[in-house]
């Protein structure tokens, strides 16, 4: 049998926690991480780091002895790549690929070099390389010891899963026997909450759950709300006989270009969700048990990727879920987060549930396939089936 992506390792530190044990049981319970922020004279709702994981940061920081110019975004990235490669067990990681990418980038930085740039008539000597995107896979790549290839990028909230996706290319032909691929945002600032609320799509509601997707009432309200967070994937390409019991395999992908629809890129019917979905789903030759949909909070968006979802499968749904209820959207970072939770609903063979009303649902009675959507801003589309090696 051909070869397949495997993950060996998935790294996270997010608002559900900075550590497995942590962030599972955070995810099992009907809490959400979503609280008001307040900064300066601005106050906003956002999913941040618990007080727990950001001592827990803080540590990680000083144990590694890292620089305290770089941004927020960038510790992150290296803790959620040092768990990665260490649970894959690399320990010559020189010649191992490394992408890593984000939506917003150094979004504290950036803004604190700005502002002192408007007060000042003049930029700080280290602004440049601080600010600029790449900065983000080369730290990491530092980190680790990496001296393969390394690349950064951005397609706004797909960027995770575009980086997911040039690690399978990476492995099939060859260019790398290892890969570390990841997504890592940082984006509770004032100026980038600003620009959500200015979409009209940022939650205003103040009740116990204020991110709602796949909440299809009359009163629906757009509620999306940022979160911070990093993921990492350690890939190796394996034969079917190295594989292991309880091995995550990349069965299936799909990826769709939607074109000039809205100022977000989704169509009502979600064109692009129909297509990436068909696609992951015949290169699988599986039908997911459960889909964990990139579901926002928005009204047209969560209603279009629905549709698209309705189309698929008339009135065989799979099993429907989105943790942005909990964990708030963290951009570019989202989607492989999801793969988180992909990972522990298969050891678990248990599904999370939203606790609030929505949709009517059966629970899953095993859980062997799973497929997560993502879709960026420019209508970027993109779907990856995960099969349960049993």
């Amino acid at each position: 049998m051909a070869n397949q992506v495997v993950i060996r390792g998935i790294g996270a530190v997010s608002p559900l926690g900075f550590d497995d044990e942590t962030a599972s049981s955070s995810l099992f319970n009907n809490v959400t991480c979503i609280q008001k922020i307040y900064k300066e004279h601005f106050s906003f709702l956002g999913a941040p780091l618990s007080d727990t994981s950001e001592e827990a940061l803080k540590q990680f920081i000083r144990k590694h002895h890292l620089s305290k110019d770089q941004d927020r975004i960038v510790y992150l990235a290296q803790a959620a790549a040092l768990q990665a490669v260490q649970k894959a067990g690399w320990n010559n990681r020189q010649n191992m690929a490394v992408n890593f990418g984000s939506s917003r980038g150094a979004t504290f930085v950036w803004e604190e070099h700005y502002g002192y740039f408007l007060k000042n008539q003049k930029a700080k000597p280290k602004t440049s390389p601080l600010t600029t995107l790449g900065n983000i896979s080369s730290q990491v790549a530092e980190f680790i010891g990496s001296c393969g290839i390394i690349v950064e990028h951005s397609v706004t909230c797909s960027t995770g899963m575009m980086s997911l996706l040039n690690g399978i290319a990476w492995l099939q032909s060859g260019m790398a026997s290892h890969v570390l691929v990841g997504a890592a945002e940082a984006p509770l600032t004032p100026f980038t909450v600003a620009q959500m609320q200015s979409l009209g799509i940022y939650s205003e509601q103040s009740d116990a759950y204020p991110c709602k997707p796949l909440y299809f009432s009359k009163d629906k309200k757009n509620s999306m709300v940022l979160g911070e967070g990093a993921a990492a994937l350690a890939l190796e390409w394996l034969a079917q006989e190295e594989l292991k019991p309880g091995d995550i395999v990349i069965s299936g992908w799909g990826i769709y270009k939607e074109t000039g629809n809205s100022p977000t890129g989704i169509s009502p019917t979600g064109i692009g969700f129909q297509e990436s979905m068909q696609q992951a789903i015949q290169r699988a030759g599986a039908l997911p048990d459960v889909i964990i949909m990139h579901a926002p909070g928005t009204v047209l968006g969560d209603a279009a990727e629905y549709e698209a979802v309705i189309k698929l499968f008339g009135s065989n749904l799979p099993y429907l879920i989105s943790q942005k209820w909990k964990v708030g959207h963290t951009l570019g970072a989202s989607g492989l987060l999801g793969i988180q939770l992909a990972q522990w609903m298969f050891q678990l063979q248990q599904v999370p549930t939203m606790p609030y009303p929505t949709i009517e649902q059966v629970t899953p009675l095993s859980i062997r396939h799973v497929l997560i959507n993502t879709m960026g801003f420019g209508g970027n589309t993109v779907s990856i089936m995960l099969q349960f090696n049993l």
